[in-house]
């Protein structure tokens, strides 16, 4: 990708959930994502509804909001940089929730 004349900073990553894989290579995908991290580019995770999902809670498309909003807050968990979701303020809220956490963990001694 640099030698096509990108920018470092024009750079991320995105795994490209749900594009050619079935649910376990999705889910194996999701859990190597510290791999991605690794590579010192801003990682993308875009999950939110996504079939990965309703095969997992067994529910329609609209009815993912759990799931979404749980898969969401582990990649932040993961420090993933970018989050594409569907239901931002909900969203929000979790991750919110998982960084007051991680700073009240940071100060624990």
């Amino acid at each position: 990708m640099r030698t096509s004349g990108l920018k470092a900073d024009e750079i991320a990553i995105d795994p490209g959930f749900g594009f050619g894989k079935n649910v376990d290579q999705n889910y194996q995908l999701f859990a190597s994502i510290p791999r991605f991290i690794e590579a010192n580019y801003p990682v993308l995770v875009g999950v939110s509804r996504k079939s990965m999902l309703g095969a997992v809670v067994n529910k329609p498309v609209e009815q993912r909001l759990a799931g979404s909003i749980a898969a969401a807050t582990m990649a932040t968990e993961m420090n993933v940089h970018i989050v594409r979701v569907h239901d931002v303020e909900e969203t929000v809220d979790a991750v919110n929730v998982v960084n007051a956490v991680r700073e009240a963990k940071s100060q624990i001694k």
